[in-house]
C-alpha cells in the first residue's frame, strides 16, 4: 500500500455535483447504456461509513492507497468514478480532484500500481448481450462470464480501444470491445505474440494529427482474451 497523493487544487464540488458530471460525460457524451454504467461505474467518496457506523475508504482501498484520517490540514473531500472489471477488480479510476504528477499535469485516470498492460473486461448485463448477439447473429448466453465465452468464438471481431468509455460506448451498440490504458504501450506490447483473425483498434488522434486513425492488426480472440486478461 502506498500513501495517499497530493491532490490538486479544484472546484468544491457535492457528491451529487461529480455524480451528475460523470452521468453527463458517460451519458451524454460517450452515448453509454444505463444499464451498463450501472453494473460497471460506482461513483463513491473517499470516505463513507456502513450501517454499524464503521468507516469505509473504496477510492484509497481500490487504489491501494493508505488513507489518513488525521493531520495537520484540512483535507479536500475526494470523490472517485471507479471502473470495474467482470471479476471486480478494479480496473481504472476518474476522480474528482486529480493528482499532479512530476511534470505538473493532472492525471486525468488512476490506476492500481502494477496493473501493467491490463485490459477492461467489464460486466456485460443481459439487454447488451442481446444487442451483441442480434448483430453478430450468435447466441450469446444471457449468464455466466461473457468473457469465458468470448474465448470459445474467436470468429467474433474485436475492438480494442483506448479508454474505457470508448469499448463501453460500442458494447452499449452491441460491438465486441476491449480497452486498453493507452495505444502506444499496451498495443504494441500485443501486437507480436497475437495472430489469427483480423480485428480494429480505435485510438484518439495523435497531437500532431487532426484525425483518428483506426489500426487494423490481426488477432484471435481466445489468445486476446487470455493476455488480457485483468486476473493476470
Amino acid at each position: 500500500m502506498i500513501a495517499s497523493p497530493i491532490l490538486s487544487a479544484s472546484a468544491n464540488l457535492s457528491f451529487e455535483q461529480f455524480q451528475q458530471q460523470i452521468q453527463r460525460e458517460f451519458f451524454q457524451g460517450s452515448g453509454i447504456a444505463a444499464e451498463l454504467f450501472a453494473v460497471t461505474v460506482q461513483v463513491r467518496s473517499d470516505l463513507e461509513f456502513d450501517a454499524a457506523g464503521d468507516p469505509l475508504t473504496p477510492i484509497h482501498d481500490a487504489l491501494d492507497w493508505r488513507y489518513t484520517r488525521f493531520g495537520f490540514q484540512v483535507k479536500q473531500t475526494l470523490y472517485g468514478a471507479l471502473l470495474f472489471n467482470e471479476d471486480g477488480s478494479l480496473w481504472q479510476a476518474k476522480l474528482s480532484h486529480p493528482r499532479k504528477d512530476d511534470r505538473g499535469k493532472a492525471v486525468k485516470y488512476e490506476t492500481r500500481k502494477g496493473n501493467g498492460s491490463r485490459a477492461f473486461l467489464p460486466h456485460i448485463p443481459t439487454s447488451i448481450r442481446r444487442k451483441i448477439a442480434d448483430r453478430y447473429g450468435v447466441d450469446v448466453p444471457l449468464a455466466g462470464s461473457f468473457w469465458q465465452w468470448l474465448e470459445q468464438h474467436p470468429e467474433i471481431e474485436i475492438i480494442f480501444t483506448e479508454g474505457g468509455k470508448k469499448a463501453l460506448s460500442l458494447f452499449s451498440l452491441g460491438y465486441v470491445a476491449i480497452a486498453l490504458y493507452g495505444v502506444n504501450g499496451s498495443v504494441l506490447d500485443l501486437w507480436n505474440p497475437l495472430n489469427g483473425e483480423p480485428e480494429f483498434i480505435a485510438v484518439d488522434k495523435q497531437p500532431d494529427d487532426n484525425i483518428m486513425h483506426p489500426l487494423r492488426l490481426r488477432k484471435t480472440n481466445r489468445l486476446a482474451c487470455q493476455s488480457l486478461d485483468p486476473s493476470s
